[in-house]
């Protein structure tokens, strides 16, 4: 007969308690039976544990949420088989907290949850809370609110969906005092790197159970922490309610790293400091191209004849671009002469029939030598809405130069479509808007500010969660987006993760987007932001109409005045002083 250790008869006997109490849970929630739900691996175990903190690290597809979810919902009905011991006592109502990320996700979460929970709860949608029939409460908060909402507040449980803001967790773990014996619960796909959250809560379990010498499968199956509890294993393959064909679908996501596909596929987390942004696959895929390096001429400023041509035939002279004259055959390139303080290079000239398809994105800086670069890169958007890099400009500009060189290059492909980020490009975008007549421009307009003017709106706006190289680093990865520049293609190849400022990991990240990404110090990416915008111009191109021109001086319709008869309100002068409507 094998005598049994006294760790191996508890466990047993947890495993006799379990079952009968499934068995229960069947009867009051046959949602539970119909979905295999909990199942072996790390669900019921979570369900089971009576640590004080749990944590549901698997990758996507595992049930964590449900887990959760039915968790919650034994706690507000006051009836845990799983770990009646938890309960309160003597018996009262109980009152918990859901974190979700944003209440529109909780919104849309909402119908999942409901179909877990027991019968008889009514939902309060402006409060954000759940009441169950015997008083019990589940309150939903957003992380994105305001921590005081929560402070001082005594609850039993708190529920985190996805991976816990500080300053929230921080708050929480003082509610645990008194006769509120505050529990906590995590469930998140750990796709943020190397978090403040790993570091105390996650490696603080590691840590522990490899001075036991255990090994991360003795680890999980005996959970040896008195406080914490963690299952780092597992993903949509443990589900039995999932099919062959869900799991080829995860297996086949586009636009992940490595690192990122084990963490959503098989759980747990990695550190993403130093990896490379973009695919390094789809960058070797790209056929680097020396193109023509030159620079770009405006004929009048060449030829003092046309200029004072081009004067004569127009009734103002109020700049050396002649009131924004867009007229590309008064642009020309000129090879084998480089801009000062900079770089130019044409890798496919432009096509009239393309016109209204290039798209222009640019990144700004100081004009200073040995610091960051002003850089423009110039795409083709194909009929199935691919781009291809047609050209591309990198100097010590300012932003009076640099306007010079967007302006050329604008023009010189038919009026091109330019997107730059506002915040140090504003200057520059303004100068190409009111001095220069490029009215070709990306705006973030808002209809209900109808007195704003558009030159106090140009340029894309880069705020927390900016979703630019997210979808940049997407289409690179799917074979949208192509580049012939050597220094381009260079950029992209060192653009990582990086640590957030100088600390050692990736820290306080709201969402996989929010990794901190950049050049390593000492090196550039300003290719790769006007890559970036040149993307984001892409996909926003078919918003942006381009400027009707008036005919040309001479022709049938200047003469007769078409513009005039057919569009009198659009053809008068602008008032640059009115409030634009």
């Amino acid at each position: 007969m094998v005598e049994l250790t006294p760790d191996e008869r508890a466990l047993i006997a947890k495993k006799i308690r379990a079952k009968a109490a499934l068995q229960r849970l069947y009867e009051q929630h046959p949602f539970w039976e119909m979905h295999t739900f909990p199942h072996e691996d790390g669900q019921r175990q979570a369900l089971e544990s009576d640590h004080i903190i749990r944590v549901l690290i698997p990758g996507n597809g595992f049930g964590k949420t449900t887990v959760m979810a039915a968790d919650c919902d034994m706690l507000m009905q006051r009836s845990d088989p799983f770990k009646p011991h938890c309960m309160p006592s003597p018996d009262r109502p109980t009152h918990a907290i859901w974190f979700c990320q944003k209440f529109q996700q909780f919104e849309l979460m909402r119908p999942d949850l409901e179909q877990i929970w027991s019968a008889g709860w009514v939902w309060n949608a402006t409060k954000h809370r759940y009441t169950w029939p015997n008083g019990s409460s589940l309150y939903a908060l957003s992380s994105d609110a305001d921590w005081t909402a929560v402070q001082g507040v005594q609850i039993d449980a708190v529920y985190f969906d996805e991976h816990p803001d500080k300053k929230f967790w921080t708050e929480m773990m003082f509610r645990r005092r008194g006769s509120k014996k505050t529990r906590f619960m995590v469930a998140a796909t750990m796709t943020q790197g190397v978090t403040w959250f790993v570091r105390d809560i996650i490696q603080s379990w590691e840590d522990h159970c490899r001075q036991m010498g255990l090994d991360h499968d003795e680890a999980i199956r005996l959970q040896p922490h008195h406080r914490i509890f963690v299952w780092d294993s597992g993903g949509i393959a443990s589900n039995p309610a999932m099919t062959d064909e869900d799991l080829r679908h995860y297996e086949e996501a586009e636009g992940l790293s490595d690192k990122e596909r084990r963490v959503r596929l098989s759980g747990g987390y990695a550190d993403f400091s130093g990896d490379s942004v973009f695919s390094i696959e789809a960058l070797d895929r790209m056929e680097p191209d020396e193109g023509r390096h030159g620079s770009l001429l405006w004929i009048p400023d060449d030829d003092p004849i046309i200029a004072e041509r081009i004067r004569r035939s127009r009734d103002f002279t109020y700049d050396h671009r002649f009131g924004g004259l867009i007229q590309p055959d008064l642009v020309k390139f000129r090879e084998h002469v480089p801009p000062e303080r900079g770089r130019l290079t044409i890798y496919e000239m432009p096509d009239e029939d393309a016109f209204g398809s290039y798209v222009i994105g640019a990144d700004f800086a100081a004009g200073l030598e040995g610091r960051d670069y002003d850089a423009a890169i110039v795409g083709r958007v194909t009929e199935d809405g691919q781009v291809r890099q047609v050209a591309e400009a990198r100097g010590h500009w300012g932003n009076v130069f640099f306007a010079e060189t967007l302006w050329l290059l604008g023009v010189f492909y038919g009026e091109a479509f330019i997107v730059g980020e506002r915040q140090f490009g504003l200057p520059c975008l303004r100068r190409l808007y009111d001095e220069m007549g490029y009215a070709h421009l990306y705006t973030r307009r808002n209809p209900e500010k109808r007195g704003v003017r558009i030159s106090d709106s140009l340029g894309h706006h880069r705020s927390s969660g900016d979703t630019v190289i997210p979808n940049y680093r997407l289409g690179i990865v799917r074979g949208d987006v192509t580049l012939c520049s050597k220094d381009a293609l260079q950029e992209h190849r060192r653009y990582v993760f990086r640590p957030r400022a100088v600390r050692k990991t990736i820290d306080e990240v709201g969402s996989s987007s929010d990794l901190v990404t950049g050049a390593p110090d000492g090196e550039n990416d300003d290719l790769v932001m006007a890559g970036a915008y040149m993307w984001h111009g892409a996909r926003n191109l078919s918003r942006f109409k381009r400027p009707d021109r008036g005919y040309r001086k001479g022709s049938f319709g200047e003469v007769f005045k078409v513009d005039t008869v057919l569009k009198p309100r659009q053809n008068a002068r602008r008032d640059p002083y009115a409030i634009e409507r």
